[in-house]
Order: structure tokens, then C-alpha cells, then sequence
């Protein structure tokens, strides 16, 4: 049996795309720009999903933050007795807030250099 008595076909005689009628490859142009518009959506839905994943996970990781401020807050003066918590816990929460202001005007006193004890007497560092 030789190779030309083989029942495979050539081998050679490759199809080209262009063998099939020209209507097929318009439909089918047609068919993969459709789903590459859809694929196209379907990924700026995916962002626009993560996105809004991400801010309700932020959200709600400040609110879980507050609430155990205010849990602890809560648990200080849970010794109290029951008129009085209202007025302690305004308190703590209003200490809490000057303490937050002073630790922000501390650290812009800080960057703007106020109160270096270089730059009031003249010394050089170094």
C-alpha cells in the first residue's frame, strides 16, 4: 500500500476561510461583534458591581467602627447609675471629639513647623 492508495484525505488541500460563501462570514462577523459589545458590557457592569461592593463594604466597616466606640463607651460607664449614663456618655463622646481636634491641630502645628525649638532660638540642626 503506498500513500497515494491511502483512503485519508490530502493533506495538503487545506480550507481556507475564505472557501465559505460570503454570507456565512458576514453573519458570523455580525455574531462575534455582537457578543464582543456584550462582553464589552457585561465588563463595565462587573466594575460598576465591585465598585459598589467596595463602598457598602467601607461604609460598613465605619459603622461597625462606631458602634463598638460607642459599645466601649457604653461599657465605661455601665457602673453608673441609670440618670446619670445619658450625661456621662455626652461627656465621653464630647472629650472624644476635643481630644480628635487637638491631635489634628497638634499635627498641622507640626508640619507647619510651629514650635520648633530650632527655628525660635536660630539653631542650625545637624
Amino acid at each position: 500500500m503506498t500513500i497515494e492508495d491511502s483512503s485519508e484525505p490530502n493533506r495538503d488541500s487545506k480550507q481556507n476561510v475564505s472557501d465559505h460563501p460570503p454570507l456565512a462570514t458576514k453573519d458570523l462577523r455580525k455574531k462575534l461583534d455582537f457578543l464582543s459589545k456584550n462582553l464589552d458590557l457585561i465588563d463595565q457592569d462587573s466594575k460598576k458591581f465591585y465598585r459598589n461592593y467596595l463602598t457598602k463594604m467601607v461604609s460598613q466597616n465605619i459603622r461597625d467602627i462606631e458602634l463598638k466606640k460607642i459599645t466601649d463607651n457604653l461599657k465605661e460607664i455601665d457602673f453608673a447609675e441609670a440618670e446619670a449614663i445619658p450625661g456621662m456618655f455626652e461627656y465621653r463622646f464630647k472629650d472624644e471629639q476635643d481630644r480628635i481636634l487637638v491631635s489634628m491641630e497638634v499635627a498641622k502645628e507640626y508640619k507647619e513647623g510651629k514650635n520648633d525649638p530650632n527655628k525660635k532660638w536660630g539653631k542650625k540642626k545637624g
